[in-house]
């Protein structure tokens, strides 16, 4: 990096955080009593630790999509995500079956916590929910505001954990093109934003493994900013897409970079977090060739051997990208590790039937779920589409 360029980003980083020091000290004197709220994000744990990250920020009223909402209502909605304010060094107390612990937020409002499992927890169950206290913040009726983490422990007995990319993986998001990811982001909503058709079923068949009768935890990596959490959330659960913990990024300033970390590093150590916190566990990697994932995954299975049992790449890209996949492909197989790159989600369904991780049954009903994601998109979707069409010719004519 250059003396220019490092100088730069201090002076940045500072600026940044004076400006941000002061509208907290100007909105404090000025009384403006905004709800704050606890933002949680899921987490996991093992039989030794949990742990989970969440964020205190003033709450911007996001309310969930209808059926029909506007394109005004998802442009606003997305700058209100990216136009956050936080809560800086917010003091937040932690309490799970009889163990409490304290701490404070950093300068963004985000914070992490690591608790020791207790002996009392139940193993039956994936979920549990951790109790947290905002005790210098209130609510409307006057009490200190407060919050539930959800972190999943995986069950002891399941089989294989799957570790997935989002974008272009299981939703369309055209992350290589700027223009379209742009308008795929800013113009749509929880409601119209499209899966990859199938994914669903496909994930639900791995998660329930071959026998139907195991939980098998399912994790997604993505270099997508933590401002768009809310709106992954809603957008698996309406798609009926398995519930797992979700591993974004942080954006802004830093010292030394303009984004705190880059694409490529952090989807490797997030998933390097992972596979540390479960030693003992085999994985299947999904992404698709739009980006990095077959390299990222090429690396993972290079230094971690013997802990990945297969790896999907669903095909999104040019003919002569697929060459590149399938070089690396050669060399995966010499660590015994097949990396497959598929079109669909029922060729990558049919492959995993032949090795061993789900049943053969879950075919038909990944097809079918495949038939339905395809059929024509109605009400909002088409104006989006016919906007991104708009967008499109205006950029062939410029």
């Amino acid at each position: 990096m250059s003396v220019f360029k490092e100088l730069l980003l201090k002076v940045l980083n500072q600026v940044d955080d004076k400006f941000d020091d002061l509208k907290y000290r100007l909105d404090a004197r000025l009384n403006r009593n905004q709800k704050v709220h606890l933002v949680l994000y899921r987490g996991f744990g093992n039989e030794k630790e949990l742990y989970f990250k969440g964020r205190v920020l003033k709450d911007k009223g996001i309310a969930l999509p209808s059926e029909n909402e506007t394109v005004l209502r998802n442009i606003l909605s997305m700058y209100k995500r990216f136009e956050t304010d936080e809560i800086p060094f917010a003091e937040i107390e932690v309490e799970f079956l009889g163990y409490t612990t304290k701490l404070k937020a950093d300068k963004e409002g985000y914070f992490e916590v690591s608790l020791p499992t207790p002996d009392s927890i139940d193993h039956t169950r994936a979920w549990h929910c951790i109790n947290l206290t905002l005790p210098e913040h209130k609510d409307a009726s006057g009490n200190s505001v407060k919050g539930e983490a959800n972190v999943m422990i995986p069950p002891r007995g399941c089989e294989f954990g799957v570790i997935s990319d989002i974008d272009d993986t299981v939703l369309k998001s055209d992350a290589a093109n700027l223009l379209k990811s742009a308008r795929m982001m800013f113009l749509n909503n929880a409601r119209t934003r499209l899966p990859f058709e199938g994914v669903s079923a496909f994930y639900r068949a791995l998660q329930s493994g071959p026998d139907s009768t195991i939980f098998n935890p399912v994790f997604y990596v993505s270099s997508s900013p933590w401002n768009l959490y809310d709106l992954l959330i809603d957008f698996f659960s309406l798609n009926g897409i398995p519930k797992g913990p979700l591993m974004l990024r942080e954006i802004g300033l830093t010292e030394n970079h303009f984004i705190k970390s880059n694409h490529l590093d952090h989807k490797f150590s997030q998933i390097e977090k992972i596979l540390n916190f479960y030693p003992l566990l085999p994985f299947v990697l999904i992404g698709d060739s739009g980006q990095k994932d077959p390299e990222i995954y090429a690396e993972v299975i290079k230094k971690y051997p013997n802990r990945i049992k297969v790896v999907y790449i669903r095909d999104v890209s040019s003919n002569e990208r697929d060459e590149g996949v399938q070089m690396l492909a050669k060399e995966t197989i010499k660590a015994n590790v097949e990396m497959i790159l598929v079109l669909d989600t029922e060729a990558a369904s049919k492959h995993a039937e032949k090795i061993g991780l789900i049943e053969k049954e879950m075919i038909a009903e990944v097809k079918a779920q495949k038939a339905f994601d395809k059929s024509e998109p109605q009400g909002v979707e088409k104006t989006i589409d016919k906007i991104g069409e708009i967008l499109e010719g205006s950029k062939k004519e410029g």
